[in-house]
């Protein structure tokens, strides 16, 4: 499996202690990184402003020209005077937390309430599509032997310290696969594009926390391993302060003529522009806002026209969650992925039925469906 993406086995990143950690992003003028030459050039640069090759994280060779590395006040100064060096930003931790999951109710076994798919109904669905694309859910990973989703474990990786697998520990990364693509005649729980492939890359450990470095690594790697011949639709369910880089990382990755990108406008009832990779416009990349079953904006929702591009259900969403459980979760992080299943289903379209009532902003934001 080819790697996008080379975390250095001596030095694993920690969401624990990351308060050294920077992303460092070469000039365009300078040669891109390729993976034999890396090293070398790394090495070169590491010498010259005194860093040890042991504080080096991450190479990114796909969305950005650069990498992640611990380093001193001092080393950040000279590589900012440096002339190969853009820029040099310092990382951040996101955690999902009760801003993301407004509600949780965790069922096993699945005993699914009254209006359980009511999400993907709204949207129009279910419609099948196996043969259209894949859906990247990078997040807290996907449970590899949930029944009902079709994890391509080949594919899926990781980038989170001390885990061997893209296994999900958390439970949001597998609710989101599940919206996506569940499906499993056993139950009556139904993804909107049921039986799509869902690929894993784990970027937010058991706690929902990871780092920008992290997450932009898990970016690079999609870029470096789509599939070709079809729809690599990216679900990024996340979101945080404002990061010139992970923005970027995310500008770059949709623009792969077969990639969209779809992103939570998240839940701190403020403007998304403010929150990063939520305020990235650009083709094939899709902001969500979210809206309950009477077609009302979320109360929790951020607003903003733009970069929102759409609403979709999010409030009180039933889907399947880690360890082969069932839950019901709220947020934009829910609303998100019934997006990427539209994308699946119709093979690379958003459309829209009528607008969401109450929205914060001036411009109500359009409803997604098939």
């Amino acid at each position: 499996m080819l790697f996008s993406c080379s975390q250095n086995n001596t030095s694993p990143v920690s969401t624990e202690d990351f308060s050294n950690s920077y992303i460092v992003v070469f000039n365009q003028s300078g040669n891109q990184i390729q993976s034999n030459n890396s090293d070398a050039r790394i090495i070169e640069l590491f010498a010259k402003h005194n860093i040890q090759m042991s504080e080096l994280k991450f190479t990114y060779y796909n969305v950005l020209n650069g990498f992640a590395a611990n380093l001193t006040k001092d080393q950040v100064k000279s590589l900012e005077k440096d002339k190969s060096i853009n820029y040099v930003e310092k990382d951040q931790v996101i955690t999902l937390g009760d801003e993301v999951d407004i509600y949780k109710r965790v069922v096993t076994p699945p005993t699914p309430p009254s209006g359980t798919n009511w999400g993907v109904s709204y949207v129009g669905g279910p419609l099948a599509n196996t043969d259209a694309g894949v859906a990247w859910i990078v997040d807290t990973g996907i449970d590899y032997t949930h029944e009902g989703l079709n994890v391509n474990t080949s594919l899926s990786a990781t980038f989170v310290t001390r885990t061997k697998s893209a296994n999900d520990d958390n439970g949001h990364g597998t609710h989101c696969a599940g919206i996506v693509g569940y499906e499993n005649t056993s139950d009556n729980i139904i993804g909107v594009c049921p039986g799509v492939t869902v690929i894993a890359v784990k970027v937010l450990n058991k706690l929902g926390s990871g780092t920008y470095s992290q997450i932009i690594a898990g970016i690079d790697y999609v870029a470096g391993n789509l599939v070709t011949g079809k729809l690599n639709a990216v679900n990024m369910s996340f979101g945080g302060g404002i990061s010139e880089s992970l923005d970027a990382a995310v500008y770059s990755l949709a623009s792969n003529s077969n990639v969209a990108v779809c992103i939570a406008a998240g839940n701190s009832t403020a403007n998304a522009n403010n929150y990063s990779p939520a305020r990235v416009n650009g083709n094939r990349i899709y902001t969500i806002s979210a809206h309950d079953s009477n077609g009302a904006f979320a109360y929790f929702s951020n607003f903003g026209n733009p970069p929102i591009d759409f609403s979709a259900p999010g409030v009180s969403i039933y889907s399947c969650y880690k360890n082969g459980g069932y839950a019901t979760m709220s947020g934009t992080s829910m609303a998100t992925p019934h997006c990427v299943g539209i994308l699946l289903a119709t093979g690379g379209t958003i459309n829209y039925v009528g607008f969401v009532t109450a929205d914060k902003d001036s411009t109500p934001d359009k409803k997604a469906h098939l």
